[in-house]
């Protein structure tokens, strides 16, 4: 009791600490002054940290023998290819699937690991294993998952089953293990475990290193997030940069046409387009950077990542077998040297603090807050890979699977382009440009993007943990809660919970807009609001406190451009896509879900493509004489000054928003994610994970 208490005093002190501390940026403050902590020896500093990163893939990986490498040789970085191969070294690995004492989850909890053998449907954990990477490698994972809850759970979608997994840690300080690796779709275990178990299972590591994404120190964990959370914030950040994305949204108009006239039938690729688009997004609105920067790298740095995750399988410590070093090293090669030219230009950007300190109009927040994340080089050049990574294809997916719904479901895009319609009509009348207030005046867009990412939830396989100290799940119906050792490796996936009929009903399948949601889903009857939907069977951007950070950037970024799309267009499935039969068209799991390309080689299933006609259309009133005037190119003190006064004026004509906005309950707002971290620490209690920033 006395530790308990003791604990949750250190938490209330520190989430005191800290909301002191963001309190104070909420206003101008001469003391603050702004940390510009790269200069010109710290400069090449980064050029000789990212020469290294890729000197280590292109010298000591490009020739590598896979058969001729020790994978027990601690401290040395392991091939990825040797990863792909790591079956051949089976006999070598440590085998972790028992406790010291004896115990095997595999006794208590369902799985494949119980049909070894004479009889069974597999001859040895090899098999298993070999299964798991090759689904994992073409992206099919999330239907194997379902494929064993069917034949070893009763079809129940919410049942907990355990896999064998290799895992591995980065630079491999610890050498490969066989251990257990519990999927988990119950409900309430999911949403206990990922709030009370916040550190990452050590694999995720392999790929993004010390980035916020994959940091598997939770102190540490913890002060990037309350370093970066910043970016984020809905009025003092967001709004302050929407007429940089609303800008950029426009040009969608311009290009989509374009595109679609070079075909005879207006035949677009939509989800290149939108992964274009979404990172443009990114580049411009969040990094600050330059438009002829954002060109240049744009196409480059995405088809970069396409083919790291092409080699690797984008989930864990997946790689393929027969993967192209050569590929992976260019691709390699091609981030760092973007990260690299980022870092550069990051050096000179300004972010909430600078700007509620009065010394810098906001440009390129995030930005700014990469750049002063650390001293440690790699830490600024792993979240700067982070987010170019995790802050376009989630987004750019999602509106993907939104737009294939649509286009099978006529009426609901008819019902779709009808309220916007609406909303720019009101703003026209009024002479008034989109704004961020205005995202409140779309509920039946929110109710398709909710849908969305119930159906189609954007990272099928949700969170990689490790328990931090001993804990239980659901067993078998009518059986005792399974008890989980400290270490234990868990996934909490969303592939199966959000298509659960025990917890949707037996339209589960249907995309229906109109579904009676839980209040937590739908934002507690709020239309656009700056805190994580989520309830226990649903959880698209997952649970506090490690949920998404960009989760408020990519609600805001979706309804604009979907804004602009459907009110400047008509869409309908077109070959490829078309043709693709809906009940095996289930997407392309690379880390994030995205439409596979039905038009390419069966022996290329990972490659992504939805086809629609995209065809013009003339809205009722055009809102673009108004609009284009007011935010094609808008100075920055009307990005930071006079554009308030323009929101306070259409805020007076338009129904009021039923989000904070300004003055105490603007700052409160700010707050809610800091306040949500506070209360999980304190109210929890626990001794091993502290939850607070």
């Amino acid at each position: 009791m006395d530790s308990t208490m003791e604990q949750n005093d250190i938490g209330r002190d520190t989430a005191c600490r800290r909301l002191r501390v963001l309190s104070s940026q909420m206003r101008p403050c001469a003391e603050v002054t702004h940390r510009n902590t790269i200069n010109i020896t710290a400069r090449k500093g980064v050029d000789e940290v990212i020469t290294r990163l890729i000197d280590i893939n292109k010298k000591h990986w490009g020739t590598i023998d896979p058969e001729k490498v020790d994978i027990n040789c601690l401290n040395k970085p392991m091939p990825p290819i040797v990863r792909g191969s790591i079956l051949a070294f089976f006999d070598q690995i440590e085998n972790r699937l028992a406790a010291p004492n004896g115990y095997k989850i595999a006794d208590h909890l369902p799985g494949p690991m119980s049909d070894i053998g004479e009889g069974g449907s597999y001859k040895d954990i090899k098999d298993i294993l070999a299964k798991m990477m090759k689904a994992t490698n073409e992206g099919y994972n999330h239907m194997v998952w379902v494929e064993l809850q069917d034949k070893y759970c009763k079809g129940s979608r919410i049942a907990n089953f355990v896999l064998p997994v290799i895992s591995f840690q980065r630079n491999n300080t610890r050498a490969p293990i066989l251990t257990n690796h519990v999927i988990l779709s119950d409900p309430d275990d999911c949403a206990r475990i990922a709030k009370d178990h916040v550190k990452k299972m050590p694999d995720q590591g392999l790929f993004l290193h010390n980035g916020v994404l994959s940091q598997i120190d939770n102190d540490r964990w913890r002060e990037q997030r309350a370093h970066l959370v910043e970016a984020f914030l809905p009025m003092q950040s967001l709004k302050k940069v929407f007429h940089i994305s609303n800008t950029r949204a426009m040009k969608v108009v311009e290009t989509l046409t374009a595109l679609g006239n070079a075909s005879h039938d207006h035949t677009v690729q939509m989800n290149e387009f939108l992964l274009n688009e979404t990172m443009a997004q990114l580049m411009l609105v969040m990094f600050g950077i330059p438009e002829e920067m954002e060109e240049t790298h744009n196409k480059q740095i995405r088809n970069a990542f396409a083919a790291a995750l092409d080699a690797t399988g984008g989930a864990v410590g997946g790689a393929k077998p027969n993967l192209d070093q050569a590929a992976l090293s260019n691709a390699a090669a091609t981030i760092f040297a973007f990260v690299g030219e980022f870092l550069d230009v990051a050096e000179d950007k300004a972010g909430v603090t600078e700007q509620l300190a009065g010394q810098q109009q906001l440009d390129g927040p995030l930005s700014a807050r990469i750049n002063d994340i650390s001293e440690d080089i790699e830490e600024r050049i792993y979240n700067a890979a982070t987010f170019i990574f995790a802050g376009h294809d989630t987004t750019a997916n999602t509106m993907s699977w939104l737009l294939y719904e649509v286009c099978r479901n006529q009426s609901i895009q008819d019902k779709l382009r009808h309220e916007v319609d609406s909303v720019f009509e009101t703003l026209e009348a009024q002479g008034l440009p989109l704004s961020y207030e205005n995202l409140h005046m779309l509920p039946y867009m929110t109710r398709c993007l909710t849908e969305t990412l119930r159906l189609w939830p954007v990272v099928p396989n949700g969170t990689f943990r490790e328990l931090q100290y001993d804990d239980t799940v659901k067993g078998p119906p009518g059986s005792p809660a399974v008890r989980l050792p400290k270490g234990t490796y868990v996934q909490v996936t969303n592939w199966m919970r959000h298509r659960s009929p025990e917890l949707w009903g037996p339209d589960v399948n249907v995309f229906n807009p109109d579904r009676e949601f839980l209040p937590s889903e739908l934002w507690h009857g709020q239309t656009f609001a700056g805190y994580n939907p989520a309830s226990r069977r649903f959880s698209p951007f997952t649970y506090t406190p490690r949920d998404c950070m960009g989760k408020n950037f990519a609600q805001m970024e979706m309804r604009i451009i979907l804004c602009h799309l459907f009110r400047n267009f008509h869409f309908a499935l077109a070959p490829p896509t078309s043709a693709a039969d809906p009940n095996e068209f289930v997407g392309v799991n690379r880390a994030t879900l995205g439409p596979r390309d039905t038009g390419v080689s069966p022996t290329k299933p990972a490659v992504l493509g939805l086809y629609l006609t995209a065809t013009p259309r003339t809205p009722p009133s055009s809102p673009y004489s108004s609009a284009k005037a007011s935010s094609s190119s808008p100075s920055r003190s009307s990005a930071n000054g006079s554009s308030d006064s323009v929101s306070l004026s259409a805020a007076k004509l338009l129904p009021a928003p039923t989000f904070c906005t300004a003055g105490a309950a603007g700052v409160a707002c700010e707050l809610s994610e800091v306040l949500s971290m506070a209360l999980w620490g304190v109210t929890t209690g626990r001794s091993g994970p502290s939850a607070l920033m």
